[in-house]
């Protein structure tokens, strides 16, 4: 058959084909523009925003739902004003930027939240980063401010943390990871920072960090990997430092107005330039191996002031 000299019915049914053809690669462009309409490498939120928007400045999103949605796996959420952000889950690598204007609650009154404001339960290779946010927990219903649970990093900026019933960062990682917590300051809650990993690969982070006014402690930790705590301060909980397990280093870290400035139970534990002072005990070490550079002051606490003779404490 020639198709120049088609039948009127072939050549009908020929048209068809085609234009049945047009409309699916029609069809499949939408999709994919709609696709990369969706995905954005920065998503915005502003209380003015709506969840249809794209997340652009000019059409921000309403929630941090919804920005999460939008955004690329690596990219960037900026909050563009004064606002409350619901609690969320993080499955992928995620930047969420409060510029100072974020409010995550844990919880408030009468509305029955989950048992984490942000839980981290990303891929192996995933980064998460959190900087200048609050996260609140108002009614005492919300354990923890944020759950580590896997992921290659976790990253806390520039962050303060408020009310939460069990830790304010509570990191529970059974792969190698990283843990990097920067400017940041706890205040209220049962604990500011729990480390209860389970992987010898975990390397833990704490610069320029304070506990204020703990219930129970400003810094657990009971990891086996290596921490470093750096110009960090614990002040006005039953422990201010507290070591289970892993090696630890402190730089820097005052310890103040606890029930006991610093416990170490087991694992390794090295004092640089650290005051512990009006404590009810100063330093008490149950078991492990506790060391120093030798410029440490550790006075005026209740008890546990010394003579360390045998490990240069001053």
């Amino acid at each position: 058959m020639v198709l120049s000299k088609q039948a009127p019915y072939e050549k009908g049914v020929w048209e068809i084909c085609v234009k049945n053809v047009l409309k699916r690669l029609a069809l499949a462009s939408m999709v994919f523009a709609g696709s990369a309409i969706q995905a954005q490498s920065v998503v915005y939120l502003s209380n003015s925003g709506n969840d249809s928007n794209i997340g652009s400045p000019d059409a921000p999103c309403k929630t941090l739902a919804a920005a999460y949605g939008k955004v690329y796996a690596g990219g960037r959420i900026v909050v563009m004003d004064s606002m409350q952000l619901d609690p969320i889950t993080l499955s992928k690598a995620v930047t969420i930027d409060g510029c100072g204007k974020g409010v995550i609650l844990g919880d408030e009154a009468g509305v029955s939240r989950p048992y984490h404001a942000v839980a981290v339960a990303a891929g192996a290779s995933d980064r998460v980063v959190l900087q200048n946010l609050t996260l609140e927990c108002r009614s005492g219903q919300t354990d923890e401010g944020v759950l580590f649970s896997s992921g290659k990093s976790l990253v806390i900026e520039r962050c303060t943390f408020d009310g939460f019933t069990d830790a304010a960062v509570n990191v529970s990682v059974s792969n190698a990871a990283e843990v990097q917590i920067e400017d940041t300051t706890f205040t209220g809650s049962s604990m500011g920072v729990r480390f209860l990993g389970n992987s010898a690969s975990v390397k833990f982070s704490l610069n320029r960090v304070r506990a204020l006014g703990m219930g129970s402690t400003g810094f657990s930790l009971a990891g086996p990997g290596n921490s470093v705590l750096k110009d960090c301060e614990a002040t006005g909980a039953s422990y201010g430092l507290v070591v289970y397990k892993g090696d630890v280093q402190a730089d820097g870290l005052s310890a103040s107005q606890n029930g006991c400035g610093i416990q170490l139970n087991s694992g390794s534990l090295r004092l640089g330039d650290c005051v512990v002072a009006g404590n009810g005990t100063g330093v008490k070490v149950n078991g492990g191996a506790l060391s120093s550079y030798g410029n440490n002051r550790v006075d005026g606490n209740g008890s546990g002031n010394g003579p360390f003779t045998t490990i240069g404490l001053k």
